[in-house]
């Protein structure tokens, strides 16, 4: 919200900031076991990049300056991230993780990625990267098989600030689903569990489930948006571009047809 404005309209930086419920389940400050992962993320752990499907983009523009997103491997060749990363004029996107980089070739931006200005908020706030050479990391699905209600916990991964200034390395945490919308899912965050920040744009919100045949399922129910305070810290609320959207959907499962679904 504000603090993505304030850096994505202004500086053409990247910020975002999330967080977690005052009352309701017990949050964890570290969901790299989610993903498989060895253990500002606010309040967040670190995790290993190798073998992650989460990565790292550096986003150089056309002023000289860059820029921090983070991403989620759809395919071998296709990232999702954050309309906003690319609302600037970018020169280069580099992709990393676990040791492999590659560029971006393409960036498609969802067609109706716009600012609301009267909220702050950004809708439609989803991109694909396409990748120049493929990398070979794991990939997750989309959630396409439930809807995100206020009480669910999500776990969040990113590459951006944590509590200490410092940016670049994976880290992650969980938070509490206050609210939902058709184009948003909101979390409040009161410094318990963890928050995201800037840098953490374009990261995944994960829901993990389990299917009535018994196997758990951890798939992106959201992507890292906005958020109200530029400190991320407590009072902070994030906002994810909502997966169930049907617009958000359809963009991404008719850009990457091999994209899973979940």
């Amino acid at each position: 919200m504000k603090r993505a404005l304030f850096f994505f309209l202004l500086s053409l930086l990247l910020t975002h900031c999330g967080g977690s419920s005052d009352s309701g389940p017990s949050l964890s400050q570290s969901a790299c076991g989610t993903l498989g992962l060895n253990e500002r993320i606010i309040s967040g752990t670190a995790c290993t990049t190798s073998n992650s499907p989460i990565v790292r983009i550096t986003l150089t523009f056309d002023d000289g300056s860059t820029g921090l997103c983070s991403g989620t491997m759809l395919t071998s060749n296709d990232v999702l991230t954050a309309a906003h990363c690319f609302f600037g004029t970018v020169l280069q996107a580099q992709v990393q993780a676990g040791g492999q980089s590659s560029f971006g070739k393409t960036v498609y931006v969802h067609p109706g990625a716009r600012t609301e200005l009267a909220t702050s908020a950004v809708f439609n706030d989803v991109a694909i990267l396409e990748l120049s050479t493929p990398l070979n990391l794991p990939t997750l699905p989309l959630l396409g098989s439930r809807s995100m209600s206020a009480g669910n916990v999500i776990s969040i991964f990113g590459y951006g600030l944590d509590e200490n200034e410092e940016s670049g390395s994976l880290r992650s945490g969980e938070m509490e689903v206050s609210s939902v919308t058709s184009n948003h899912i909101f979390a409040s965050f009161n410094g318990s569990g963890s928050n995201t920040c800037n840098g953490d744009s374009g990261g995944p919100a994960i829901y993990s489930f389990t299917t009535n045949s018994g196997q758990t399922v951890n798939a992106i129910a959201g992507i890292v948006s906005s958020g109200e305070l530029i400190s991320c810290g407590s009072g902070d609320v994030t906002l994810f571009a909502n997966i169930d959207s049907d617009s958000i959907m359809s963009f991404i499962t008719n850009r990457v047809p091999d994209a899973q679904v979940k």
